[in-house]
């Protein structure tokens, strides 16, 4: 009996806690998106009933929720931005072509999956008003990817096993070695993510009401977080950091960070090459970027890429294209002849790597052109949020969209997956960012203003 009063008050501080913290969030949603930020990267370790359910997923349902009670606390109305809804068109087209796509039962999963991606980015369009609400983003950001990169350089250097988090390695035939995964399935994933985080700290450190003792706490987060890329072993994350670094280069404020970044870098490069095991490995995988065609990884997806223009070139899928989510059951007829046994019988993926050659093999010309006219809305606001007369952490949010955006495109030229979650958080946060300027309306301004170093 003891035992069960004891539980019982136990319980009860908890109820209350777990009610505050509700009735706090309702109150202040934009906290949800935050941690939506960290579920993202729960892609491993947050499945549950069998890996059907995702913590990442439940987040977005219970943001769902929390949008309707938000409503109708406040008396609101949801706001549509135009750049999603030009999305629509494309979806609309991808769900009609379910009826004659050959992989239809998968491809109700993935249209379902746009349903709760697209309304995820219309919520943070809506919940993010103020520039508070950015720098708490911005934090999120900060705590998520040190928490991922420390456990990537944990598993990789086999510093030690943490409880619930095992010290898996992945050894693929082209990684030269052992590659980090942290809380991901797939280590390519793992170093995109930490790399589309690394793109806003960057940016982050030219705030000039960032006092030295966070600048130099940022500053230690990108200098692990570079080192999380680097284990990765992934070319595509790498080439984006690159990309990226590049592109902040058009804003002459920024500059001093990318010096600072680079300098951060190297030390990181001398780290890994001198204080690890894995120098030689990481020597090896960068080079293979100039020898994709002899490599075996760069090899399957040329072959890929090839197969996909095979699937588009049969009957009428050149125009409407063989069905949503087609490609990896028209593969298996259609495999370019030069592809190899090994390639055909023993790869572990038969989807295309290109998002391109993936939009047209599925959905032709028709479909590839709906999904072209939805990035040229983005771009569009893009541009127009650019010229506006914004400052401080507004303007510097507005960059790293742009800068993540242009970067994107090239990315999609390595990866298929339209359902990337970073990305539909920055078409969310586009969103956001043209209410918040929409007041003040200037001319050019290429260039951070006040609030920024």
């Amino acid at each position: 009996m003891s035992q069960n009063v004891l539980l019982l008050l136990l319980l009860i501080p908890a109820a209350m806690v777990i009610l505050a913290a509700g009735l706090k969030i309702i109150r202040h949603p934009f906290i949800l998106i935050g941690l939506a930020i960290y579920a993202i990267s729960l892609d491993h370790y947050g499945r549950y009933l069998g890996s059907f359910v995702t913590v990442n997923n439940t987040v977005k349902v219970v943001l769902i929720a929390i949008l309707l009670i938000w409503m109708m606390i406040s008396n609101k109305r949801i706001r549509l931005p135009w750049h999603l809804v030009w999305f629509l068109p494309y979806f609309v087209f991808a769900a009609v072509s379910l009826l004659y796509s050959p992989n239809i039962d998968l491809g109700f999963v993935f249209i379902s999956r746009f349903v709760l991606i697209w309304l995820f980015a219309i919520i943070i369009a809506n919940m993010i008003e103020t520039p508070r609400h950015l720098i708490f983003i911005f934090l999120m950001m900060f705590l998520s990817s040190a928490i991922v990169s420390m456990l990537a350089h944990m598993q990789t250097l086999n510093a030690f096993t943490l409880a619930g988090v095992a010290a898996f390695q992945k050894i693929g035939p082209d990684a030269g070695g052992v590659r980090a995964i942290s809380t991901f399935w797939d280590s390519n994933v793992m170093g995109s993510y930490v790399m589309v985080l690394s793109i806003f700290l960057i940016a982050l450190l030219s705030i000039k009401s960032l006092n030295r003792f966070y600048r130099i706490v940022v500053l230690g987060v990108l200098f692990i977080s570079f080192g999380a890329i680097l284990l990765s072993f992934s070319r595509s994350a790498w080439l984006g950091l690159a990309m990226s670094l590049i592109l902040f280069f058009r804003f002459k404020a920024m500059r001093p960070q990318i010096y600072l970044f680079l300098a951060i870098g190297l030390v990181g490069i001398v780290y890994l090459n001198l204080m690890t095991p894995y120098g030689l490995e990481l020597a090896s995988r960068f080079s293979s970027i100039g020898k994709l065609q002899s490599d075996y990884s760069g090899n399957f997806r040329l072959n890929l890429i090839l197969s996909g223009f095979e699937i588009w070139s049969n009957g009428m899928n050149w125009l409407w294209g063989a069905g949503f989510r087609a490609f990896e059951v028209m593969i298996m007829e259609n495999w370019y002849y030069r592809t190899s046994n090994d390639m055909i019988f023993h790869s572990a993926t038969h989807v295309s790597h290109t998002l391109w050659i993936t939009l047209l093999a599925e959905g032709g010309i028709l479909g590839l052109g709906l999904f072209v006219l939805f990035l040229r809305s983005v771009f569009r606001e893009l541009r127009e949020l650019l010229r506006r007369n914004s400052s401080g952490v507004i303007r510097i949010m507005i960059i790293c969209c742009w800068v993540y955006m242009v970067m994107k495109m090239v990315n999609f030229m390595f990866n298929p997956n339209p359902h990337d979650n970073l990305f539909w958080l920055v078409l969310g946060l586009i969103g956001a960012l043209e209410r918040m300027t929409r007041a003040d309306p200037s001319t050019d301004q290429n260039d951070l203003s006040a609030g920024t170093a």
